[in-house]
């Protein structure tokens, strides 16, 4: 069976070296520096005494001692020296345990000086408000500073500090010289930040309880320390390490530290907002920050309350164009994407209460350095500065480094323009195999990629394989469609010539029909039942599989069906490996089913780390596994677990239900988004052709895997005649067209892209949504159910009105002008007007437009005049910061206001939405009766009624069929441990007379009776108020019963679930007569046997105190429970593995019975 357990080589690398100072142009010591840490001897921890910390360090004994002293010195003591601490070993605090000499010193330490209560964590002055230039101080205490940098604390440490005085766990007047001293001694990141709170706070934040100070799985996928010290070593040695590519480690890449914060109101009029910080955690990388470095930047957030709130969009503006101060570093914002802030650590200092405006850190970049390298004003002029402040987020993309080019082999080739002027290869451009090599590698694909998206050299899109060239260097072809960004000759930065890869080219087959592409097919001639027979086959999908459960391989089938639906492959991927997860479009569809059969949340999806890692629960991740039980958090992957070690749903209850809530769940809610999955479809990057043999109106599509399904039902890797190809967004008439496959011999290298013709009047990519192939996505339908009706509409609708453009606000202001006008403004003020173009504000026209567009569609039909010019307003506005355009205001406001759109959502839209509209009391918007004879019924609303009707026959077909199941019987092979210990110990009692072993299975009896009368109250919602600690209030009434522990955030129930399985493993502790392997065993047994045995009836009160929870068992001993059932079928009916080796295969297909 597989060990849910990690091999050694997935544990943390071994500790380096941390930061020291860099050189500054300023008596002041330096800030914190920007550059790895120097090589130190790593101390032995905790070892030495108090006095030796302060040896051949008179300088700042002398800084030290000039401290003041918070708190009165005992009557009866003498100021004497620093106490020795050589009484407690940090080892035991490694191990979780208390350290003494953190408390018992006969004088108490030497306090960082009291601050007043209202300012801020380690805010000296309070900075003039009313300066738009003034800095916001989130964490800066010179003195406490320089006592970091002096004893070199790990920067990881040092956030932590920050962060816990940020959310208030840590008050600054409890921060001690001596236990920050002490912090010094860990000289990696890795071994300091998991007993900084426990130090600070002298024992009163137990670090275990936040789990810092494990390995598992779970916290190594999230936690940053050990990579920050592998980024820290590797940057000491050379500053562009981080870009990959080094020769002692030449798969490693850094830049995955995300350092986060939120902005929160404060409730004051002169001071609205707050800053507070987050833990960092591992997470993607981006070619930004591999050049500088993960803690050259932070990334703050709005709260959910201010990004909600229009009014509060000025007030945003002044204070994200303020400096924020962490830990004495100055961060500036150079980029907004949506409701987040991405800040750059510069090079200016932070004295007094002001950032300097003469002192800098030398060979760190200033502001203005950084757009210099990567985005240089001077040369890039004939762009307007809308345009120009887009560019920067390419070096924000997710991606990995590929493969470096020479500059020599860049080369440029000039785009395919037709007569009319359209650009047929807008976005796409060439590799030879070389590069396209080097990018498998990366990737880890099995095949060489026929496309990649990519940036490099300042340019973004597709890069296609090229026909002929076989040099063995790297090389790639640029158009000037792909050029975004200019450098100059020479100049330019090494990490703007690395191929940054963003993802391969792959095909997914079975797509699904989305609401905007069933309406314009309607609209085009598609019937009405078409649909709903797919609506039927598609449902028939999801659920016949999973009531499938006889004949030959069934459980493999049923394991094949359940990983496939619930994404469990996927989901462990994109959990333990975030950046490859990515990189291969996998995605953690943990809270897709929810593990109770009322999936309704009623709580906020974000928690706040200072109140989930309390101090009464174990840390966790939303949608891992207990690391303690095994049991998972999925109910697909619960279930897949259980089948894999041999248990049935025709005899295990627990699977059963799980099974029967995840089919259901599943079935129900696909019925209800109207999901139809359509079998004869697929999707990949659209291309346009190299040959050019291609003509109007035909395709070509070759799968790199016989993975497609046929007409005729059987596998295949090609597709031949008419189909239907789409892209999103979906729109217009003309968004969905109907062209031909054809094959072409030439075109059979291109593999898992559809190739789209450059002859012809205009881009073929521009009828579908004006696409381009800068890695735009076509969805392809085959099944001749859609294709057989559907009629192109006139390319008429493809034309934006020309009216339109005298609706929006054009950016006309150039880089030149920009420059111009700037010139004389102070370094403030000119700073403040780039970032105005830095940091546009989000547009609310783009969801406003979506929602006129709906209703017009409804009403009149996607044909209509006012349905076409809401669709480009959509579009405009959705690309507006691209393109530097904006609706006008007055143009949005008539358009708003207009009572003809006074409507509220219709019945499919909130059911597709899974949200009901509030506070608004107009009338539903329906299709007018002229309309519908005129066009038909609108196709959602029919659709809709007929979801309603599958809904009530599929969920009441599922009730049938385990309504009609056998009662299953107590499984003999859990409860045997158990049975046999109780033999063996009547057997010992009967032969010697002793009694021991009965007595230790009495202790176990009465241990599990508790805790399960413990877990019981939990999750039935019979814990007292007093005892159960909710992280937040619910937004909504809760419900009384066992529903409203489950409807609590989902890291706050499988933390408390945590704690039962917990405290289920410690105990009992020290039996005699069994092995630590045999008593997880038998209490697991036991556990199985307690919950199944019937409850003994009294009285009405006492039968309520006894009921059992029947999933008590599985919830603690998961793991244990599936070794017992693998090894019950014999000793070579099972499979012992790690999860390294089983999260990495498949279950191959099997046929259908």
């Amino acid at each position: 069976m597989v060990n849910r357990s990690r091999p050694s080589g997935s544990r943390a690398p071994p500790d380096t070296s941390c930061a020291v100072a860099l050189p500054v142009d300023s008596e002041r010591l330096a800030a914190p520096d920007f550059g790895p840490p120097k090589d130190s001897s790593l101390d032995s921890i905790g070892g030495g005494t108090q006095s030796s910390i302060w040896e051949g360090d008179d300088d700042f004994k002398s800084f030290a001692l000039q401290m003041p002293s918070t708190q009165d010195t005992a009557p009866n003591s003498q100021a004497t020296d620093p106490p020795d601490s050589a009484e407690g070993s940090c080892a035991s605090l490694v191990a979780l345990g208390k350290r003494k000499s953190i408390t018992s010193s006969p004088q108490r330490p030497t306090k960082v000086p009291r601050l007043d209560s209202d300012q801020n964590v380690f805010l000296e002055v309070t900075p003039n408000i009313a300066d738009p230039h003034a800095p916001f101080v989130v964490s800066s205490n010179e003195r406490l500073e320089s006592i970091l940098r002096a004893k070199h604390v790990p920067y990881g440490s040092q956030w932590e500090m920050a962060y816990l005085l940020s959310t208030g766990q840590l008050k600054s007047d409890e921060i001690e010289i001596e236990h920050v001293v002490e912090l010094g001694r860990y000289k990696t990141n890795a071994s300091a930040v998991p007993v900084t709170a426990y130090i600070l706070s002298k024992g009163r934040i137990d670090a275990g309880l936040n789990a810092r100070s494990t390995s598992s799985p779970e916290q190594l996928a999230k936690l940053p320390y050990a990579e920050q010290d592998k980024e820290e070593a590797m940057l000491a040695k050379n500053e562009h390490a981080a870009l990959g590519f080094n020769e002692d480690d030449p798969s490693w890449f850094g830049g995955k530290i995300h350092y986060t914060a939120r902005i929160k109101e404060t409730g004051s009029r002169s001071n609205p907002f707050t800053v507070v910080l987050r833990r960092p955690e591992l997470g993607v990388s981006s070619q930004f920050y591999r050049r500088y470095g993960s803690a050259s930047f932070l990334t703050v957030r709005l709260s959910k309350g201010i990004s909600g709130d229009r009014g509060n969009g000025e007030a945003i503006d002044v204070f994200v164009r303020r400096p924020l101060i962490v830990l004495g570093r100055v961060f500036r914002t150079v980029r907004r994407a949506d409701d987040s802030f991405i800040y750059f650590r510069t090079n200016e200092l932070f004295v007094g209460d002001s950032v300097s405006p003469n002192q800098t850190i030398s060979g760190a970049p200033s502001f203005w350095d950084f757009f210099n390298a990567q985005n240089p004003l001077t040369h890039n002029t004939a762009q307007t500065m809308g345009k120009w402040s887009t560019r920067i987020a390419l070096g924000f993309s997710t991606s990995v480094p590929g493969c470096v080019v020479k500059k020599r082999n860049v080369f440029k080739t000039d785009d395919v323009v037709s007569k009319e002027g359209s650009d047929m290869t807008d976005g796409a451009g060439f590799m030879n195999k070389a590069t396209a090599r080097a990018l498998r590698d990366v990737a880890g694909c099995r095949d060489v990629p026929t496309a990649a998206q990519v940036r490099i050299d300042g340019a973004k899109g597709l890069l296609i394989l090229h026909p002929d060239d076989a040099s063995e260097e790297p090389r790639v072809w640029l158009r000037p469609s792909q050029r975004k960004i200019c450098y100059a000759d020479g100049e330019q930065d090494r990490s703007t010539l690395i191929v940054n890869l963003l993802r391969t080219s792959k095909t997914r087959t079975v797509c699904r029909l989305s609401v905007e592409t069933v309406i314009i097919m309607a609209e085009n001639r598609v019937k009405c039942d078409a649909f709903k027979a797919l609506f039927e086959e598609s449902v028939s999908s999801i659920y016949e599989p999973l009531l499938d459960w006889d004949g030959e391989n069934a459980m493999q089938r049923l394991y094949a069906a359940v990983n496939s639906l619930g994404g469990v492959v996927a989901a462990r991927a994109a959990r333990q490996d975030v950046q490859r997860a990515r990189l291969h479009g996998h995605v953690d569809r943990h809270s897709e089913v929810l593990d109770d059969a009322d999936e309704e949340t009623t709580y906020e999806e974000t928690t706040d780390d200072a109140v989930v890692d309390g101090a009464d629960t174990p840390y966790a991740i939303a949608g891992w596994e207990d690391p303690t039980s095994g049991c998972p958090a999925m109910p697909a992957e619960i279930v897949c677990m259980m089948l894999q070690a041999g248990f049935r749903p025709q005899e295990c209850d627990f699977l059963r239900e799980r099974l029967q809530t995840f089919t259901r769940t599943f079935t129900s809610r696909s019925i209800q988004r109207m999901r139809i999955d359509v079998m004869h479809s697929f999707s990949a990057w659209i291309v346009p052709d190299p040959t050019s043999s291609l003509q109007p109106n035909e395709m070509y599509f070759r799968s790199s895997s016989r993975d497609l399904i046929g007409l005729d039902g059987a596998p295949t890797d090609q597709v031949l005649g008419p189909a239907l190809i789409t892209r999103n967004p979906c729109k217009l008439p003309t968004d969905v067209q109907k062209w031909t496959f054809v094959d072409k011999p030439e075109l059979r290298h291109l593999l898992d892209v559809i190739v789209l013709p450059v002859t012809g009047k205009r881009r073929p990519a521009d009828f579908l949504g004006g696409g381009d192939y800068d890695g735009d996505k076509g969805t392809v339908y085959f099944d001749p159910t859609l294709v057989e009706h559907f009629k192109n509409a006139s390319p008429c609708y493809a034309d934006e009105p020309a009216s339109l453009a005298y609706e929006f606000d054009s950016d006309v202001e150039k880089v030149t002008p920009f420059l111009e006008r700037t010139s004389n403004m102070t370094p403030d003020e000119r700073r403040i007007e780039l970032q105005k173009f830095l940091l546009p504000r989000p547009h609310f026209a783009v969801a406003t437009y979506s929602k006129l567009h709906l209703f017009s569609t409804i009403k009149q039909g996607t044909r209509a005049n006012e349905s076409v010019r809401f669709a480009y307003k959509f579009t405009k506005s959705l690309d507006g910061p691209k393109v530097g355009v904006t609706v006008k205001p007055d143009v949005l406001a008539k358009d708003s206001r207009d009572r003809k759109w006074a409507c509220r959502l219709p019945a499919w839209k909130e059911a597709i939405d899974e949200k009901e509209e509030v506070n608004n009391n107009n009338p539903r918007c329906t299709r007018p009766k002229e309309i519908a004879a005129k066009l038909g019924p609108f196709v959602m609303d029919e659709l809709h009624k007929h979801s309603r009707k599958l809904d009530a026959e599929r969920i009441s077909k599922i009730q049938q069929f385990y309504e009609a199941l056998p009662k299953s019987e107590v499984d003999d092979d859990l409860t045997s441990p158990w049975r046999e210990a109780e033999g063996r110990a009547a057997r010992m009692r009967n032969e010697g007379g002793a009694s021991l072993m009965e007595d230790e299975l009495e202790r176990i009896r009465e241990h599990v009776a508790q805790v399960h009368r413990e877990y019981r109250e939990e999750v039935s919602g019979k814990k007292s108020p007093q005892k159960r600690q909710s992280p937040r209030k619910p937004t909504s009434p809760r419900k009384d019963g066992s529903s409203s522990f489950w409807k609590m955030p989902p890291e706050y129930i499988q933390r408390r679930l945590r704690a039962h399985s917990i405290k289920f493993g410690s105990a009992p502790l020290g039996l005699l007569t069994m092995s630590a392997e045999e008593v997880v065993r038998v209490r697991a047994s036991y556990a199985y046997q307690y919950a199944w045995e019937p409850t003994k009836k009294t009285t009405k009160e006492q039968t309520e105190e006894q009921t059992k929870d029947p999933s008590f068992p599985w919830r603690v001993a998961m793991a244990a429970l599936c070794d017992i059932k693998a090894k019950a079928r014999g000793p070579t009916t099972f499979t012992t593995m790690t999860t390294d080796f089983a999260d990495n295969m498949r279950m191959r297909k099997f046929a259908s019975k």
